[in-house]
Order: C-alpha cells, then sequence, then structure tokens
C-alpha cells in the first residue's frame, strides 16, 4: 500500500541569510524562519488530523521546523504523533552548519527546550561525516543514505494505525541538499544556491514499490497536485533526464560556490 509523504525543507536559519556563515555549529531558525513555520501551520492546519508521524532530521533547525509547523496544540496523546529522529534524513555537507550535536548534548537540550523528539534511532557517530563512515559526504554514501531512508519512512508507514479508516500521512523535515537524493528530482535543483528548494517548502509524495522499483525498494513520486501547485507539469521527467539533471546540478552546485557531494562530472566532460 502506498504512503503519503510530505517532505518539507527546514525555515531559514542563520547560515542561509545572506553573506551566510557556514562555520555556524548547528545553526538555530531565524525570526524568519519561525515565521515561515507559523505560515506553513495554517496552509496545513487541514491535514493536521491525517499525520500519523512526524519526521525529522535531528539538527536543530529541522527539529524546531517539525515543532512549530506540524506539531498539534491538542493535548490528547493518543492522537499526537511522535516527532522521529531520524540519522539519515541529515544535510550533506560535512561543514559545522550541516553537522549535529553529539547525541547526550543533543538529548540535554530537547529536555531543556522541552522538545518532545524520539531520539532513539540517534546514536554515537550520528554526526561523524568522516571518510568511511555512513554520513560521508560523498556521492555513493548519499544515495545508500537515501534508498534507507525510504525503506525505513516505508516500514514507519505500514506500522502507523488507521486513521479515520484512512491509512496516515507522514511530515519529514529534512535539508534542501539531502532533499534531491531522497526524491531523485533533480528538476531546477540550482534554483537556489545548491538546491531547488525554499526555505519551508512541502512537496507531497506517494511512497511506494511497484514493478519498476522492486529492484530499489520503496521510492517516492510526487502527486500531480503538488507539482502544479509549483508551477510544474503534472508529469515528471522520466528517470533517464532526471540522471542528466543529476549531473547538471553537481556541476552548478559546484559553480555556485555551493558543496557539491561529487566532482566526477569534470571527469565526465561536463
Amino acid at each position: 500500500m502506498a504512503a503519503i509523504v510530505h517532505c518539507v525543507r527546514h525555515g531559514q536559519a542563520w547560515h542561509n541569510i545572506q553573506d551566510h556563515d557556514p562555520s555556524l555549529v548547528d545553526p538555530r531558525l531565524t525570526s524568519l524562519g519561525r515565521r515561515q513555520c507559523r505560515t506553513l501551520r495554517k496552509s496545513c492546519k487541514a491535514r493536521e488530523s491525517r499525520i500519523g508521524l512526524i519526521a525529522a532530521s535531528p539538527l536543530c533547525r529541522t527539529i524546531q521546523t517539525a515543532l512549530l509547523a506540524f506539531y498539534p496544540e491538542t493535548h490528547d496523546e493518543i492522537r499526537r504523533p511522535r516527532i522521529l529522529a531520524l540519522p539519515d534524513a541529515q544535510e550533506t555537507s560535512p561543514l559545522p552548519c550541516d553537522v549535529g550535536l553529539d547525541v547526550r548534548e543533543l538529548q540535554e537540550l530537547c529536555n531543556d527546550r522541552y522538545w518532545p523528539v524520539d531520539l532513539s534511532l540517534v546514536k554515537p557517530g550520528w554526526n561523524s561525516k568522516s571518510d568511511g563512515s555512513r554520513f560521508a559526504p560523498i556521492h555513493i554514501a548519499l544515495q545508500e543514505r537515501a534508498t534507507d531512508l525510504r525503506a525505513t519512512l516505508y516500514r514507519e508507514a505500514q506500522r502507523l494505525p488507521l486513521r479515520n479508516g484512512r491509512m496516515p500521512e507522514i511530515v519529514l523535515v529534512s535539508h534542501g541538499q539531502f532533499l534531491h537524493f531522497l526524491t531523485e528530482d533533480w528538476e531546477h535543483a540550482a534554483k537556489y544556491t545548491g538546491t531547488g528548494w525554499e526555505n519551508c517548502e512541502m512537496r507531497s509524495y506517494e511512497l511506494r514499490i511497484d514493478g519498476s522499483t522492486a529492484k530499489r525498494g520503496p521510492c517516492l513520486f510526487e502527486t500531480a497536485k503538488s507539482r502544479r501547485k509549483r508551477g510544474m507539469t503534472a508529469k515528471a521527467p522520466t528517470q533517464d533526464l532526471q540522471g542528466d539533471m543529476h549531473l547538471r546540478a553537481l556541476k552548478d552546485w559546484y559553480d555556485q560556490g555551493a558543496f557539491s557531494p561529487n566532482l566526477s562530472f569534470r571527469e565526465q566532460g561536463c
């Protein structure tokens, strides 16, 4: 059965402002970023009762976005979805702004701020992006954890109880560059510096396994409504076209001065 996943890029954080400083460690949302979250919350209010799980990268800006934009204000603990931190959803680069806190420090922060986040899947080493690590900022590692994250979301979806007789929906708050790897959508991927996603932008997908994806596991397919909402044609580009756009995006990110996880485009004559 297909699950609906709403992918969201976090609100504006301090490293996203003009003349941003990537040396900021795990920056939090700006006042504009918080306003963006409140605006998104208003636009998604009617969908609140359908959401069975809120997932987020364990970085501060994504957790804040998940809480401000999606966590219900109701005190009904039975109906309130949990916020699950997923290390595989973290951003691509090894820059300080994209590296999270150690587990103990993150847990203390969540306790101090009363952030009701499930950190059970956040293990020591989740914020290590050294060579050979699971979270190394290289192309093959990013593709592997994107595949694993889609599988995790699919498993979580199957475990959720029905809501009003319908399969519940999932929200995932992640990051502008990694979302391209996760969704495998590279259309206009360099519209902004290092990404095609606006801050607090939400796109909706069906997460499913079908004949064309069985060997790769669950894949995300953006809904026609979601594509039209952002001014795109209802039909997505073919996989071959996405492959071409993928290579172009890596080069464009490099030319923009953004982090690019693979410079092999130079070897391919692009």
